[in-house]
């Protein structure tokens, strides 16, 4: 473990029961921070970090602390094995710290109600990164400080506060709080390696681990959950729900799962269940299964587990159990029943007794469904859709929409430069936005979805109408089953054309659907509307059937391999 002496400003390396006493720090990382390469070269000073280093160090300095350590500056990243090391030993090193010094870069001085309801304190981005928990919760003693080194309150007399920003109500006693409830203080948390959000959580649970930069943040945080289930038999790790009713498998694929499950606490169903435990076969759990009716499923089974929710001990959390489609099953008089099963979304509550002759099943979940999604292309959807103006205003084209929408379907601007701005649409709907002049005529932009890829199309009066009132288009359903494609050109009046392209762009730092709309002149559309004829495509699929017919009885051009021996 290396310190800075928070005189000289030079690092130390100490090991073992040699560790002095010591500050921590607390941070945000930002532009050029100090690291172990710049301090061991001298080029600490020339960073924008160096000011953060001598805060720290004069603050420790003035309460006698004769060193500190740093996370940016005492790690020699270059080293795998020292990262990884480090990572894992990091919650002991705040856990065994004197005082945490938490700085808060985007915090002023001159903030003096903390506890009004936008105060920076409040909206501070060190409450929403993922390393941050940790180094909020190991700590016994933790001062916060402002962006001129200005204490403004400690972990206990902010307890309250920091208690409703983070929605941690174990702030002292972390380790009373079960699984879930350690997750969801996650839930909504960033890190910027995206293998952080499961790393970031090795120490408030215990466990380690090898860090394997590259592996993704699913499979990172599925191990993680393994080795949580190597080490307690808290059945709340399996209190989760996701948005998408995502199911199958037993455990979540990432900390926003546990989102809803705060208010999850251990309770006791089934005081006499045999520990669970990892297999070949997968999670191994004897449950008292519930039968339930359901008309779309042969087999659906409640299995209460033993937790409950905040304020009610006798309703238990229970999983919705089906029989995997495929999976084994064994069942007899004299036997334990066994089968292979998958977990169904949404968790529900059991309010009932537990059974006086409830015979346990052995169900064998698979931890995760064999096709998980991609969470990293989940959260890249775009939510919104933009169409800038001001090319076609100084075309003279004014857009408009249909007064009837509702709030959500309407078309925003935000000023008179900015683009018009809406919610993406949903399949089956279409996104309606109106463009008028008096020499060129009217145009509709549509926009629709249809398995989750967006099409467009430009669509024109049927009576050639200039007067927008006065116009009549097609029926929306014909536009539905029409051609689905992102470029689209169409011809107006007066030999005029106009040209719509939809991609994804980043716009604020959130993907959108932006969508460029050109008019023009000359002699060819940009992007014209051209299909293949079906004959050529029946041709070709004629001849792709019969060069397979010919591969089967071995008439095609083959080349046989040369057979040794």
């Amino acid at each position: 473990m290396r310190l800075i002496n928070t005189s000289t400003l030079l690092l130390h390396e100490f090991s073992g029961s040699n560790v002095p006493l010591y500050a921590i720090l607390s941070h945000r990382w930002e532009d050029s921070e100090v690291t172990f390469e710049d301090l061991m070269g001298g080029k600490g000073p020339d960073r924008a970090g160096w000011r953060k280093i001598t805060g720290c160090c004069s603050q420790a300095a003035r309460d006698g602390w004769e060193y500190v350590w740093i996370d940016s500056c005492c790690i020699d990243k270059s080293s795998s094995s020292e990262l990884s090391e480090a990572l894992n030993s990091m919650f002991s090193w705040y856990r065994f710290a004197q005082i945490c010094y938490v700085y808060l870069s985007d915090v002023p001085s001159a903030d003096d109600d903390h506890f009004g309801p936008e105060s920076h304190f409040r909206n501070s981005k060190w409450f929403h990164r993922g390393w941050t928990l940790q180094e909020l919760l190991a700590p016994r003693r933790v001062e916060f400080y402002s962006q001129d080194w200005v204490e403004f309150g400690t972990k206990s007399s902010l307890e309250e506060l920091i208690s409703v920003i983070t929605g941690i109500t174990h702030l002292f006693h972390y380790d009373e709080a079960c699984v879930a409830q350690k997750m969801s203080w996650a839930a909504h948390r960033e890190t910027t390696r995206e293998e952080d959000q499961a790393y970031c959580l090795m120490g408030l649970f215990d466990v380690n681990m090898a860090t394997l930069y590259g592996e993704g943040a699913t499979k990172a945080f599925i191990r993680l959950q393994q080795e949580i289930i190597n080490k307690t038999d808290d059945e709340s790790i399996f209190v989760w729900n996701h948005h998408l009713g995502y199911g199958g498998g037993l455990l979540a694929d990432s900390p926003a799962f546990f989102a809803e499950s705060g208010d999850v606490r251990r309770g006791l169903f089934d005081a006499g269940r045999p520990p669970h435990s990892m297999t070949n076969k997968g999670l191994r759990l004897e449950l008292i299964l519930l039968p339930q009716q359901d008309a779309e499923m042969e087999a659906l089974f409640l299995a209460p587990l033993n937790c409950t929710r905040e304020g009610s001990k006798k309703n238990f959390v229970a999983l919705q159990i089906t029989k995997s489609g495929t999976g084994y099953s064994r069942e007899g008089v004299f036997q334990t029943p066994e089968w292979e099963g998958k977990r169904l979304n949404p968790m529900i509550t059991y309010r009932g007794k537990k059974p006086l002759f409830g015979q346990r099943t052995v169900i064998f979940i698979k931890p995760y469904p064999e096709e998980s999604p991609d969470l990293n292309f989940l959260k890249g959807v775009p939510s919104k859709i933009l169409v800038p103006t001001l090319s076609l205003l100084e075309c003279g084209f004014s857009p408009s929409q249909r007064s009837n929408l509702t709030d959500e379907c309407c078309w925003k601007q935000d000023d008179a430069d900015s683009p018009l701005m809406r919610k993406v649409v949903q399949s089956g709907e279409v996104a309606e936005l109106f463009f008028t002049n008096e020499d060129f005529g009217i145009f509709a932009l549509v926009l629709g979805m249809h398995e989750s890829r967006i099409w467009l199309d430009i669509v024109k009066p049927i009576n050639q109408a200039r007067n927008l009132g006065m116009a009549e288009f097609p029926d929306i359903s014909n536009l539905i089953s029409g051609p689905r494609v992102d470029r689209i050109s169409r011809w107006l009046l007066n030999g005029q054309s106009v040209s719509a392209a939809v991609k994804i762009a980043v716009v604020g730092g959130m993907q959108a659907y932006k969508v460029d709309v050109t008019v023009g002149s000359g002699g060819e559309l940009r992007w014209p509307e051209r299909r293949i004829a079906e004959n050529e495509l029946k041709a070709r699929w004629k001849r792709d059937k019969q060069a397979s017919q010919q591969i089967r009885d071995g008439r095609g051009r083959q080349t046989r391999q040369k057979q040794l021996g």
